[in-house]
């Protein structure tokens, strides 16, 4: 049986009335004050978006039509009309369901024209079954599919529909309900405001890696690029500003920027299509498509060499982008990707978390992807389990996971969850040379409030910085505080870590020079470990010429350890 770290590892949580600080020395600390965050003598601005201060869109469910009269009309002029306004399926239901029996009963063409009515419905529910099944969310609206597939934990109610940090961390972008976007500094004496009138159902926010004037703005059938002059201090930047790419596909669920900043990638679950747009040309230069797979998220690898997407099937695919071949990973996946993310800063081992699944799978990515040639392994193992876990007290926590995050060196893992929202679970990871999760604690908002958004800020100095938008319209910053040097694997050198530790070569390839010491070598502690509950078996490998293990396994305390040294 193979244990693995899970929810009950964690300090109990404590309910209260302040939010969770900062963390210091793996240890969070809460208050009832907000801390003010200075980094380099830089002050991070205060956000807070009220509600009383949106102005929402009117949202109606009523026709227009409801406020006239319906005037008499023939059963064929009725066709014709609704054959007009509202198509040839809703016309077809009309005349089938034609109930007055005089008429029937009295021209043979009028029950002709029902029976075929009724038998081009059945011919067409039979294809539209057949394309469901292929399709499972084509009947789906558009702001059906942007709430679902969207990383805001409420994207359709949250005050905060996306949030979006500068890579090089001095500004963000915050969008609210109403889809006016913010530029927030750390100057917060000016705030430009971003509007368009194609600027609706705002799904992604993502800025030019390389570039810091540039910002694109997912919607729900366009991509809005900005260009904001940092030097202008206009409130609203004029239309120069702007450049409108419409996408073949709609609506569009994700997109982000490539480390480079030369591409961006886009996707929608009603679309099997996965579009390339290049930066500089304002256009579609590539349109990748798969039969039957439709897309809803993507994620950049750190080295730009692959590009992962979540499908609404039940497989993640990731393609190299030298010839844009790819691969498909499937096993023991249960349902369809929920989130991902990469390890930084090179991307060597990546991270799946899949809906409604209370588990984290890993795949490593030790080789170089080539032409024709994805690389990895094609193996993935459970490396979390946090199936709800209720505490002493009461408080319940874990669940599905809804959103998971890495820091810019992959020191600190946060994942938020579906089912217990009020709660972040907060793990200290190192990955060197093996991968090792230490649970840390829950970082919590105030009673009632629920996290919206989570991201890092990859340019804070001292340690991590997380970034937590809370449905109260509040955006709070949490610097955890550690020391990189000191942020080692709390075993010694060479023996793995007490989760899952992985082999660093992928199947049927080599490995590299300065890792063939570890081609089966036996998994020895190399003293006493002080965990009483994982220890692993003498004869397990790390890599074995005859059946590569990805990741090693382990059983309950043996009494053969005690006589390891």
């Amino acid at each position: 049986m193979v244990n693995m770290c899970s929810l009950e590892l964690f300090p109990t949580p404590i309910a209260s009335d302040g939010r969770t600080l900062r963390e210091v020395n793996e240890r969070l600390e809460d208050g009832v004050n907000e801390c003010v965050v200075i980094d380099e003598a830089h002050i991070y601005p205060t956000i807070e978006v009220r509600n009383e201060d949106i102005m929402k869109p009117s949202i109606t469910n009523e026709s227009v039509d409801n406020i006239f009269i319906t005037k008499d009309m023939t059963l064929w002029k009725r066709f014709l009309r609704c054959l007009k306004t509202r198509g040839f399926v809703s016309a077809l239901e009309m005349i089938s369901e034609y109930d007055n029996y005089y008429h029937l009963e009295n021209s043979w063409f009028l029950r002709f024209s029902q029976k075929l009515c009724q038998t081009l419905l059945y011919l067409w529910q039979l294809l539209l079954n057949f394309y469901i099944f292929i399709y499972p969310y084509a009947l789906k609206s558009n702001e059906e599919l942007c709430h679902e597939f969207n990383k805001s934990m409420d994207w359709r109610n949250g005050l905060i529909r996306a949030f979006q940090w500068h890579p090089n961390g001095h500004k963000c972008a915050v969008c609210h309900i109403n889809d006016c976007i913010y530029i927030y500094s750390f100057d917060n004496s000016f705030v430009p405001l971003l509007k368009h009138s194609l600027q609706t159902k705002v799904t992604a926010l993502s800025w030019s890696p390389t570039r810091e004037d540039i910002l694109a703005v997912c919607c729900d059938s366009v991509i809005i690029l900005w260009t904001l002059d940092p030097n202008s201090r206009q409130y609203r930047p004029t239309s120069d500003c702007i450049n409108i790419i419409h996408s073949p596909i709609s609506p569009l669920t994700d997109m982000k920027f490539d480390p480079s900043g030369q591409y961006l990638a886009a996707c929608s679950p009603q679309s099997s299509k996965l579009c390339l747009i290049e930066v500089e040309k304002k256009e579609i230069v590539k349109t990748i498509r798969r039969f039957g797979t439709c897309f809803t998220r993507v994620f950049w690898s750190p080295d730009k060499t692959r590009l992962l997407s979540a499908t609404t099937a039940k497989h993640i695919r990731v393609y190299e982008t030298k010839g844009w071949s790819s691969a498909k990973w499937n096993q023991q996946f249960s349902g369809i990707c929920q989130t991902a993310c990469w390890s930084r800063p090179i991307g060597h081992l990546l991270l799946v978390a899949l809906r409604d699944c209370p588990s984290v799978f890993a795949i490593p990515f030790y080789d170089s992807p080539q032409p024709n040639d994805v690389g990895g392994t094609r193996h993935c193992l459970e490396v979390l389990d946090i199936s709800e876990h209720e505490f002493p007290n009461g408080i319940k926590v874990g669940g599905s996971i809804h959103d998971m995050i890495w820091d810019k060196n992959s020191e600190r893992l946060v994942i938020s969850f579906k089912d217990n929202r009020e709660w972040i679970a907060l793990y200290k990871t190192v990955i060197r040379p093996n991968l090792e999760m230490t649970p840390i604690g829950f970082v919590h908002g105030l009673p009632q409030e629920i996290p919206l958004h989570i991201s890092f800020n990859d340019s804070f100095r001292s340690g991590s910085l997380l970034t937590v938008c809370w449905n109260s319209g509040v955006v709070s910053y949490i610097p955890l505080q550690f020391d990189s040097k000191t942020n080692k694997s709390m075993y010694t050198s060479g023996t793995p870590r007490s989760l899952t530790s992985f082999c660093v070569a992928s199947p049927n390839r080599s490995i590299t020079s300065n890792n063939t010491s570890l081609r089966g070598t036996p998994l020895r502690p190399s003293k006493v470990l002080s965990s009483p509950l994982i220890h692993f078996t003498p004869n397990d490998s790390v890599l074995s010429p005859k059946r590569p293990l990805l990741f090693t396994t382990f059983t309950k305390r043996d009494s053969s350890y005690d006589s390891l040294e």
